[in-house]
């Protein structure tokens, strides 16, 4: 595996980490988040729970796909936005904290990602958080070995100077179906699932065929309602081309051609 050296802040990063948030005699829970839907619905459980909760986030890069950090990195700046205006001293983005390169040939996890939360768990925690918040859900390939991840957890603090806080899965019995449909409206149009999406017209369209893509319930309602629609077009294309058939007896093909045309793909 190979840990590339963390990002230097932007100028928009610095400020959010050097603003005042509501920490003092507060439970101050570190999460990391990729503006997906798991991480994002976790940070507003937090804070929905407890007004008591304050939330420090920060962006863990995977390199494996530069487009999907890019699309990640532009949700988690909309979504940031909107956390500070529900949640008013209580949500601070600390920014990019660490890039890991998982393709590495080193690598001898079984589960990819599992080495990105270790190695930026043991980093980037906040010394002031009281507990660090992980977003696995019900399906996910980890959620067995919970107690095994905070068995390891645990025995990096025999050589941490400043012991690790206690580490939860407050999603652990849930579902995508419940957390996409509860997370707030204004949230849920910003998060992105993708692993292989593709920017089209300056805007980022998920491929629909990835694995987080055929989980997340946005994604499936969407290409379901795309399939109908095109559907549909095909259906009317059809009765339009019978239409000119019976009324252009000589042009029999005429119709077959134009269906042809207009929908390449069927």
């Amino acid at each position: 595996m190979k840990v590339l050296k963390p990002k230097e802040l932007t100028r928009v990063d610095t400020m959010n980490v050097n603003k005042q948030t509501k920490a003092d005699g507060h439970n101050i829970i570190f999460a990391l988040w990729s503006g997906g839907l798991d991480s994002t619905y976790l940070i507003q459980k937090l804070l929905d729970e407890d007004n008591n909760n304050v939330v420090w986030a920060s962006y863990v890069e995977i390199c494996n796909n530069p487009n999907k950090t890019k699309m990640e990195l532009e949700a988690v700046g909309k979504l940031t936005h909107i956390f500070e205006t529900l949640y008013p001293n209580r949500f601070n983005y600390r920014g990019t904290s660490i890039s890991v390169d998982v393709k590495s040939p080193a690598m001898r996890f079984g589960m990819e990602q599992m080495p990105v939360w270790l190695m930026s768990l043991a980093s980037i925690t906040p010394i002031d958080s009281k507990q660090i918040a992980i977003g696995y859900i019900m399906n996910d390939c980890a959620i067995s070995y919970l107690s095994e991840i905070k068995g390891v957890i645990k025995a990096y603090n025999k050589i941490c100077q400043t012991p690790l806080p206690p580490v939860i899965f407050p999603l652990s019995k849930q579902n995508k179906n419940d957390i996409c449909w509860a997370l707030k409206k204004e949230l849920r149009d910003h998060v992105v699932t993708c692993e292989n999406p593709s920017l089209i017209d300056n805007k980022w369209v998920q491929c629909g065929d990835c694995v987080p893509c055929t989980r997340n319930p946005l994604v499936v309602s969407a290409k379901k309602e795309a399939k109908f629609l095109a559907t549909d077009k095909v259906i009317c294309i059809k009765k339009y081309c019978e239409e000119i058939k019976s009324e252009i007896r000589p042009a029999c093909d005429y119709s077959d051609n134009l269906l042809r045309m207009l929908m390449p793909e069927r």
